[in-house]
């Protein structure tokens, strides 16, 4: 009787175990740099793939450039989305619109409001300059939707009462602010530093006070590069962003704030708080590194989460590798995958009709994965996709074995190979004539 009760219990915990949806990631691909052009035209870094896998999540790709419609469909099988970053040019105000890989973020972040809207909860993981543009994103669809509802519900009255109180100018919070701007990240103090809501956070939870602690002491943990970035300053500039975007962790700067705290200065200066609710807790300008949305899941930073565990590049040789910094990034891996399963567990009962569509998905492991460390320094290895034809042949041809070489010895190295080597071959065929020379004669 005893061995049939523990083999009811075994049989119990298999089905509890194996009934628990794998959350499936999508992962968004950048467009390829100059450097990376050469194997085809955007690619995702495998660190990337191996930070969301290493907490058991499916990753699937996105390409930057796809359709909305097709998008929107794909959003519907998945459970979250990764958008990564690294040396992206960020389009200016005026050029949005026409950026490709801009309207896929908006329409992602679009998707996760609605998406919450109606109860689900999927989750958004922004890195480096894709966490300044989902922000922006955010900022642009909720004006969007207040505009929207300020026209079909006829306030006309009152948005004339407030252009008379600002002297016929609308305030701050209402026009649409550009928030990126250009700073020499690698010329800061890189101290990093975690803000007091940070430890009870959903991306930072079970990380324990005392590794935060030494982390805040630590000189350089972080890894960043890039130059776009968001202050504190823009970031309380954006009404939606504030009120519904916490700071978990700032890079601070040697400028003062230009932004007043309407608490501390004089009464006149509150108009320059665009939210008086909330108090303004900076002096100096800080560098936004790590943001955590209150009730929509959109999570990012501005530092590199996989680059500790997963990089070996050449602009890698500073990362931290120590036990504090691993630890840190494998718990947010953690966490986020784990918001993954919230939907991955409702997906079923939100789409009846889905049954085995995400069965039909790409995965990862079929995109062609190349060594890219050599000619590009930034990811050690890469999937790209639309290769390159000179990287695809499987007939070898000597463009094959030149990039081989190149890929391995260096360019140094390789055309010292082959000087040598046609120096070699006309020395033996010059041999070769005066043997035939001599025998003449």
């Amino acid at each position: 009787m005893k061995i049939l009760h523990n083999l009811f219990l075994i049989f119990i915990i298999v089905v509890l175990v194996t009934s628990q949806s794998t959350p499936i990631i999508g992962v968004v691909s950048q467009p390829s740099t100059s450097k990376l052009k050469r194997f085809g035209n955007q690619f995702i870094a495998s660190s990337i793939v191996k930070w969301v896998s290493q907490s058991g999540a499916k990753v699937v790709p996105i390409k930057y450039d796809i359709k909305e419609a097709d998008l929107i469909t794909l959003l519907d099988q998945i459970d979250g989305v990764v958008i990564p970053g690294g040396s992206l040019p960020v389009p200016s105000e005026n050029k949005l619109e026409a950026y490709p890989l801009y309207q896929t973020v908006k329409t992602i972040t679009q998707a996760t409001i609605d998406k919450n809207t109606k109860g689900e909860h999927f989750p958004v993981f922004a890195i480096s300059e894709s966490m300044s543009m989902v922000l922006m994103a955010y900022e642009q669809t909720l004006q969007k939707a207040v505009a929207s509802e300020q026209l079909a519900t006829d306030r006309k009255e009152d948005t004339n009462k407030k252009k008379e109180q600002t002297g016929g100018v609308l305030a701050k919070s209402e026009t649409f602010i550009y928030p990126i701007g250009k700073s020499a990240l690698n010329k800061l103090s890189k101290k990093i530093v975690f803000e007091s809501g940070a430890p009870e956070s959903k991306m930072f939870g079970g990380v324990s006070p005392l590794l935060i602690t030494k982390l805040n002491e630590h000189k350089s943990w972080a890894h960043f590069y890039g130059k776009q970035s968001i202050t504190t300053d823009n970031f309380y500039q954006m009404k939606s962003v504030w009120d519904d975007f916490n700071i978990l962790m700032t890079l601070p700067t040697n400028k003062k704030s230009k932004v007043v705290d309407p608490i501390n200065d004089e009464p006149g200066d509150t108009d320059n708080n665009p939210n008086p609710t909330k108090k303004f807790p900076y002096n100096m300008i800080s560098i936004v590194a790590a943001i955590e949305g209150n009730d929509v899941p959109i999570l990012g930073t501005l530092w590199h989460p996989a680059h500790s565990a997963w990089e070996w590049g050449k602009k890698q040789s500073s990362v931290c590798r120590e036990y504090e910094c691993i630890k840190v990034t494998q718990v947010m891996s953690s966490n986020f995958v784990q918001q993954a399963r919230k939907h991955a567990s409702q997906k079923s009962e939100l789409y009846p009709n889905l049954n085995s569509g995400s069965q039909k998905l790409q995965s990862i492991a079929e995109v062609k994965k190349f060594y890219t460390y050599k000619f590009d320094a930034s990811f050690f290895e890469s999937y790209i996709f639309e290769v390159n034809p000179s990287w695809n042949k499987e007939d070898s041809t000597f463009l094959d074995f030149f990039m081989l070489l190149l890929s391995f010895l260096g360019l140094g190295t390789t055309i010292w190979l082959f000087f040598v080597g046609f120096k070699w071959m006309f020395q033996s065929k010059s041999n070769q004539n005066s043997g035939k020379l001599l025998k003449e004669i």
